[in-house]
């Protein structure tokens, strides 16, 4: 798939271009229909299938405060949209300036822009231009002048309601993830990139690898049975998604002969700082914070740098805390056997 970043890499088309716009956060089922609209016209004129969205929501820019979390970063709906069969896609920096840019002005400047521009399908809420003045109805009206053709697609629907980012975002947010996987029209997945972590799972005898997320909606805490894909491979195995309350700075030093009441009574920044200058002990401790830790079944190897697609399939349980990390250890390798029974039944 090729990727742009400026409407001018549509000025050297030669094939019919069929643009599909809109910011698709989440590529759900209603982003799918508009998507596999562009790719059975360009089918059947033998055109190119080309995408227009922007790089950020345009909420994040101009209302920042209420702007939505997102479901996919950019780099994980690039994935969604090639699996889809586009030929290529133009990520649009949003601006103030852009976004200050008249309606017209801008349709003007996207034909400009796209000789070979011959149809632009769009969802029935998407606009454009200043203030979002810039509905369907006008862009239908506008396109005759231009020499394209406007096609509107109406909303899907899934359990008698619209589908939106909005609802499967709540869906997310609230573990109702066999909800938000039947507007998506898969299991909710994310994009991270494998980060250095303590190296506890390892001397644990169950190694993970610590991923950074680069969307910003996730399920609530807990352990998930997962599906991971990396280099085109696709590996079984279990998340524990939260702040691993077990693993404190209470706890580990109290079990590993370093902890005293007086050090309890530090801030975590002080203790953390003075363990991190003196720290007798092979385990690297940071500070509590939410985390997403990975353990595939079967991938010994070291994936830093590496970015994952993770999907989530089922919730095994709670995240909670254990009395002593050889405690923690027994329950990880029950939730472990529980996941590959899963994998066997289907």
């Amino acid at each position: 798939m090729k990727l742009g970043f400026k409407l001018a890499c549509l000025r050297g088309q030669r094939r019919p271009v069929l643009l599909a716009a809109g910011f698709f956060d989440g590529v759900h089922r209603g982003h799918q229909a508009i998507i596999r609209k562009i790719v059975s016209a360009a089918r059947r004129e033998r055109g190119a299938a080309w995408v227009m969205t922007f790089d950020t929501h345009p909420r994040k820019v101009l209302f920042p405060l209420s702007a939505p979390r997102l479901l996919t970063s950019t780099q994980h709906k690039l994935r969604l949209l090639k699996a889809l069969g586009v030929h290529g896609c133009i990520v649009i920096p949003f601006t103030r300036s852009l976004a200050r840019r008249e309606p017209k002005a801008f349709i003007a400047m996207l034909a400009l822009a796209a000789p070979a521009l011959r149809q632009i399908v769009i969802g029935r809420n998407w606009t454009f231009g200043r203030q979002g003045c810039g509905t369907p109805a006008m862009l239908k009206a506008l396109a005759p002048v231009y020499g394209f053709k406007i096609t509107v697609i109406p909303p899907v629907r899934w359990h008698g309601a619209v589908v939106s980012s909005t609802r499967i975002r709540a869906a997310v947010l609230a573990g109702r993830l066999a909800e938000a996987a039947g507007m998506l029209g898969r299991p909710f997945n994310l994009l991270g990139t494998v980060v250095p972590g303590r190296g506890l799972g390892r001397k644990l005898g169950i190694p993970t690898a610590n991923l950074n997320p680069h969307n910003e909606v996730t399920p609530p805490d807990g352990v998930y049975i997962v599906r991971a894909r990396w280099d085109g491979v696709a590996y079984p195995g279990i998340v524990n998604l939260g702040v691993r309350p077990t693993v404190t700075w209470k706890n580990v030093k109290r079990w590993t002969g370093q902890w005293t009441p007086d050090a309890g009574r530090r801030t975590p920044e002080v203790r953390s700082q003075n363990t991190l200058d003196a720290q007798r002990s092979t385990l690297h401790v940071l500070p509590p914070s939410r985390v997403l830790e990975l353990h595939l079944f079967g991938l010994r190897r070291n994936l830093y740098g590496k970015a994952i697609e993770v999907t989530f399939l089922k919730k095994l349980r709670r995240e909670r805390v254990f009395p002593s990390l050889a405690a923690l250890q027994r329950q990880i390798r029950k939730d472990i056997e529980k996941a590959k029974a899963w994998f066997e039944r289907k």
